[in-house]
């Protein structure tokens, strides 16, 4: 409502200097057109600053989030900081008054500026932050030059004093080993990662203790050592400690059908997906169960709710199809399998009606 008020008053600005030039057109045109120029000119500056002004505000309600949070507001600051970093030299030479967001070490001393305002406190952190930032690392290092770089990012952090660095240094050095193949070199990583870990959250240390990174990465591991057992183990205590996390979950799954057991693996996927039928993660697995169990048409219904899940109606309606058409459901399979084609059918029908496009046939 604000950007609209503030648009309606911009455009009553620059209309009025295109009146105004209008009527000295006649007696000056010079002047009608610096009036004309000079209109158009207020409103936009108008816009930039109101942009300016926007951006300024939800830093404020962003620092007042994040002290009501708990965290540490030191961090806003630092965030600013690494963004200077990042875009300082794109941001040179640019004034002021011409930008559509403060100036970001404008940014920076308001953060720092309330940083000093609020309370000292002592933010305990736990030891997953660490791990969970190396994984991100992970997932953004893309192609091989970044891995390259990120591996020497990773032995950087290990090397130095701070143990919470040197934890994301290790577990991230496990991680690219890991994806390498190199698996004997990732665990001895882990290990170092989880002595750090431990001595870290020794009583009286700030760092409170979990572990649900390394168990996971311990239980992957011992998977590809051929460990199934010892796998399974990792991941069961995991899940007990972690009930609610998908990546134990996933990591009993996948030793379950290492070690050929598909009709435990279709039982407790079968009991999650009920609880949790919108995740996807679990219908990916129970469709890898059913293929391990050689059931056909149970594959190709849960790649179908996959697929849904997915937004991809063509696909997952094809995969019941599919599924119908193996003729390997049994009665019951059979009948949920068409009362949800249906189903998937009307859905994806009213999907397009409302988008206006064509029904098939």
């Amino acid at each position: 409502a604000r950007q609209m008020d503030k648009q309606t008053t911009n455009t009553m600005i620059a209309l009025a200097g295109i009146l105004l030039g209008a009527l000295a057109a006649s007696r000056n045109p010079g002047a009608a057109s610096g009036l004309m120029q000079g209109g158009q000119a207020v409103a936009v500056n108008n816009q930039l600053s109101y942009s300016r002004d926007a951006e300024r505000e939800a830093d404020r309600i962003g620092f007042q989030i994040l002290a009501a949070s708990g965290y540490d507001v030191n961090g806003a600051p630092g965030f600013f900081q690494r963004l200077q970093k990042a875009t300082g030299i794109m941001d040179n030479g640019i004034p002021a008054y011409v930008r559509t967001h403060p100036l970001t070490t404008d940014r920076i001393a308001d953060m720092q500026d309330r940083a000093r305002n609020e309370p000292n406190r002592n933010v305990s952190t736990a030891v997953e932050f660490y791990f969970i930032k190396a994984r991100a690392r992970m997932e953004q290092s893309g192609s091989s030059s970044g891995m390259y770089d990120l591996k020497n990012t990773f032995e950087s952090l290990s090397k130095q004093t701070n143990p919470g660095k040197q934890m994301e240094g290790y577990y991230g050095l496990a991680l690219i080993a890991q994806k390498q193949g190199r698996i004997d070199q990732a665990v001895g990583y882990l290990a170092q990662a989880r002595n750090l870990a431990n001595s870290a959250s020794a009583p009286g240390s700030p760092i409170i203790r979990q572990s649900l990174s390394l168990d996971i990465t311990s239980s992957e591991l011992a998977l590809a050592k051929g460990k199934n057992e010892e796998a399974l183990q990792i991941a069961q205590a995991t899940l007990k400690a972690f009930p609610q996390s998908y990546a134990a979950g996933a990591a009993m799954m996948n030793a379950y059908l290492k070690l050929g057991r598909t009709n435990d693996a279709i039982a407790w996927l079968k009991a999650r997906t009920r609880a949790q039928p919108n995740e996807v993660v679990w219908w990916t697995l129970l469709s890898n169960a059913y293929d391990q169990a050689k059931n056909v048409a149970m594959r190709h219904y849960a790649l179908g709710e996959k697929y849904a899940l997915e937004g991809a109606w063509p696909s997952a309606i094809e995969q019941l199809k599919i599924a119908r058409a193996s003729g390997a459901a049994d009665f019951y399979q059979g009948s949920s399998i068409d009362a949800r084609l249906r189903e998937m059918q009307k859905q994806y029908r009213e999907e397009l009606k409302e988008q206006g496009k064509d029904i098939p046939g």
